[in-house]
């Protein structure tokens, strides 16, 4: 949905929700990622402007309690999901689940690596 729809929804004016999505934008602290847990990671396609200018959301969440703990936007890209993928190296990930997407063979370890057959 966009700004427009959103607002007319909210029954404010766009200039007044966008204020408050660059305030909210600004107060949000990275969560402290923990050592040695399961995460999935996940992407959402979206659009701007029209349906041919995709944009992806790259996300992971911690497997319980079920936290996003990194996030990126950009192209459907390696460098994209390395952006998320690297995080969750750092924090020595037990196991990490995907979808069936081939660039997560290349992305993740072997060993860390598990496909799920359902959605997230």
């Amino acid at each position: 949905m966009g700004i427009r729809s959103t607002a007319r929804i909210l029954k404010i004016s766009t200039t007044t929700l966008l204020k408050r999505i660059v305030f909210i934008a600004r107060n949000i602290t990275k969560p402290i990622i923990s050592k040695g847990k399961t995460y999935e990671v996940d992407e959402l396609c979206t659009y701007i402007r029209h349906k041919k200018n995709y944009i992806w959301l790259v996300y992971a969440l911690e497997k319980n309690p079920k936290t996003v703990v990194n996030f990126n936007v950009g192209k459907r890209t390696n460098k994209t999901l390395s952006r998320v993928l690297e995080t969750l190296k750092l924090s020595d990930a037990k196991k990490i689940f995907t979808d069936r997407l081939k660039n997560y063979r290349y992305l993740i370890d072997e060993k860390l690596h598990s496909v799920k057959r359902v959605g997230l």
